[in-house]
């Protein structure tokens, strides 16, 4: 877990420095210090960090920066030195890249002095974000702390997945490195200070404001090599209790924002919930509303149908017979035809409150039309 916190915020920063800091700016020294301060702010809003991880983060910014345009170099710059058209535009995978930083790139790239380094530059490394501190923590899972010294973590370092090298230069270092340390433990050769084994299978110094095989945080090689081995060791110690530090402290803010997404997630959806409940219920009251209005509406055509019926009966007419439902309905000749089609509708109207839906099933209204034709016969 401590490693996969590290690793975001490790490509955080890489991301940051990509896209912050022209590629156009030689080295990371020259970056002003304006454009470093905006970057560890940024570094801020997304991780919980105090202020002395700033120097850290500055400086693994540079380190990634670097890699960026090594990168670069290898894959868009070197294999068309002999095809310029191809150099005069930045690669279609890093659109953030303006053509005049890109220009200012490539020239430099090209330039004799640069190309000169280059080529002593034979011991790449495959440690990609992880960095030294992140492969020890990796190999003290199987090999005794002890063992881990900056000799070993340089070969670990440059070897692939499947163990071998990419290079003949760094697979004859590792044997030497292998040689050395066996010397060593047989006491053939003793070593001292920063001449130790790493330092003789490169047969070269160290360089000031850097120990290789350790990593860029620790700057300091006089300050490294002169202390007492358990002085080292509490070093190594003290970073990786703030890197832990560090890390779940961002474990704990991931956590906590998850649980409030969560959270906020059985919110939405009770809300939700309560908003389809509330609808519904609103739908069921407006289609009642509109059946009350379609029952009163026929209602009242009914009642003009029966006014209209009451005026044409007379005494003489004979007896209008019908039924709704269950129920006999009829219009006798010996009353009015006022009073006749008045106790026909009330006897109908009778009918239609026992039945449901019998306004809507136009079963009042076939009673009106049968004793309209029966009147009109009569």
């Amino acid at each position: 877990m401590g490693i996969q916190y590290a690793d975001a915020l490790q490509s955080y920063i890489g991301v940051l420095a990509r896209t912050n800091i022209p590629i156009s700016i030689a080295s990371w020294p020259k970056v002003s210090k304006t454009k470093k301060s905006n970057l560890w702010e940024t570094v801020l809003t997304s991780f919980v960090l105090g202020p002395e991880c700033k120097k850290m983060v500055l400086k693994s910014a540079g380190m990634k920066l670097r890699e960026f345009k090594s990168r670069l170099t290898t894959l868009y710059v070197l294999p068309y030195l002999d095809a310029p058209k191809s150099l005069q535009f930045p690669p279609d995978d890093y659109r953030f890249i303006t053509v005049d930083d890109w220009n200012v790139f490539v020239k430099e790239r090209k330039s004799d002095s640069f190309l000169a380094r280059r080529h002593k530059n034979v011991y790449d490394h495959h440690m990609s974000r992880k960095g030294y501190e992140g492969l020890r923590e990796e190999l003290s899972k199987t090999v005794p702390e002890e063992e881990i010294d900056r000799a070993t973590l340089w070969v670990k370092g440059r070897q692939t997945k499947q163990g071998t090298f990419k290079h003949d230069v760094i697979k004859d270092t590792a044997e030497k490195i292998e040689t050395l340390k066996r010397k060593e433990r047989d006491g053939e050769l003793t070593v001292n200070g920063s001449t130790d084994v790493l330092t003789l299978a490169l047969g070269t110094p160290e360089h000031r404001g850097r120990v290789r095989g350790i990593g860029g945080y620790v700057c300091n090689p006089n300050g490294y090599f002169h202390l007492p081995k358990r002085r080292k060791e509490s070093v190594n110690e003290s970073m990786r209790q703030s890197m832990r530090k560090i890390l779940e402290e961002e474990k704990q803010k991931l956590e906590d924002e998850l649980r409030e997404k969560i959270c906020a997630k059985e919110r939405e959806k009770i809300v939700t919930e309560e908003r389809e409940k509330i609808a519904a219920h609103e739908r069921e009251k407006i289609a009642a509303e509109e059946r009350e209005k379609i029952m009163a509406f026929e209602k009242a055509f009914l009642l003009s149908r029966i006014e209209q019926l009451e005026a044409r009966v007379d005494v003489r007419s004979h007896e209008v017979v019908t039924t709704i439902g269950e129920a006999k309905v009829v219009v006798n000749k010996h009353t009015s035809g006022q009073a006749s089609c008045s106790h026909a509708v009330d006897s109908c109207l009778k009918a239609a409150n026992k039945q449901d839906n019998v306004v809507e099933d136009g079963a009042v209204t076939n009673l009106l039309d049968v004793m309209e034709r029966q009147l009109l016969q009569n």
